[in-house]
């Protein structure tokens, strides 16, 4: 029973970890203009935070993703 929760807590754990990594790069191709940030909310809850991002493309990914192609 112990090890079950355990584990569940490290499925948990790395599931944060994988969302923390995914909102860190939306956000480092935000500052590498990339991605253009239009709107940003956090709604916060008694039992979960939510947050919503709106990005649209820039000319320098659209540029980045073709050079990737090219190559």
């Amino acid at each position: 029973m112990m090890e079950e929760m355990e584990g569940n807590q490290l499925k948990r754990l790395k599931e944060l970890v994988n969302i923390s990594d995914a909102i860190g790069d939306l956000f480092l191709d935000i500052a590498k203009g990339r991605l253009q940030l239009e709107e940003a909310t956090i709604d916060t809850g008694t039992f979960r935070t939510v947050l919503r991002v709106s990005v649209v493309p820039t000319d320098k990914l659209r540029e980045d993703l073709a050079h990737k192609l090219k190559n």
